[in-house]
């Protein structure tokens, strides 16, 4: 998810008192804040704009509230998005319905304005450390990755460099056959200065072909320089 300067809220509801009051209050409360008249609508706009929150009308026309966290539920990348379900039905049979549906949360209506902030409040919360935790595994599952395709690739690499090297240092070798031994010197040193830089790699990443992005592993810096000043893939037993 995109780093925001504040919390992007979408609010899905057919009321347009309710609609333009969730607004107000949620916009004076520093939030960054989207509406949606229906559960069609709604569904498009949380591909689009990627919201932190989600506010939604439980029955509206159409698509309602229970069948959006249904369809939410079901697509990559929005499995665990927050919810939180507004409806004029307080009954445990609603209530319930909701949950089983995908609503974090159930909030019957009429809310207090002190209420609703509270409720959003404490999901975007949540929702955060969640997601730092989250962060966290991943980076910790990178970083072993990293350091075992280290120690099962640098024995090797050396070994071939070394063998690289001695080859160089025999007198007599013709022109091309030392100008191939030069490339795959260079090559085996780009090799181990990449293996060097995996157990440091970050969430940075840069355009590669085609609309994928991938990891960068010299950090905005220029590959040719920080191969040239890299030290060698440490040696592993």
């Amino acid at each position: 998810m995109e780093s925001r300067d504040r919390p992007r809220i979408l609010v899905i509801d057919d009321d347009p008192d309710v609609r333009e009051m969730l607004r107000a209050l949620l916009t004076c409360n520093g939030y960054e804040v989207h509406t949606c008249r229906d559960g069609a609508e709604g569904l498009a706009a949380v591909q689009a704009l990627e919201p932190d929150l989600i506010l939604v009308d439980l029955v509206m026309p159409g698509l309602g509230g229970l069948e959006l966290c249904e369809r939410l539920r079901q697509m990559p990348g929005h499995q665990g998005r927050p919810v939180i379900m507004l409806s004029a039905r307080a009954d445990l049979e609603h209530r319930v319905a909701g949950l089983r549906f995908g609503a974090d949360e159930y909030l019957p209506k009429p809310f207090r304005r002190a209420e609703i902030l509270a409720h959003v409040e404490r999901k975007l919360q949540s929702a955060a450390a969640h997601r730092r935790a989250v962060l966290q595994q991943r980076r910790a599952a990178i970083g072993e990755l990293a350091v075992a395709i280290c120690h099962e690739l640098n024995n090797p690499l050396a070994a071939l460099r070394g063998e690289v090297q001695l080859a160089l240092l025999e007198g007599g070798l013709p022109t091309t056959v030392r100008e191939r031994l030069e490339r795959l010197e260079a090559l085996t040193q780009r090799m181990a200065a990449v293996l060097a830089r995996l157990p440091q790699v970050s969430d940075r990443s840069v355009e590669y072909v085609d609309g994928t992005r991938m990891t960068d592993l010299w950090s905005g810096r220029d590959p040719e320089q920080a191969i040239s000043g890299a030290a060698p893939a440490p040696h592993t037993s």
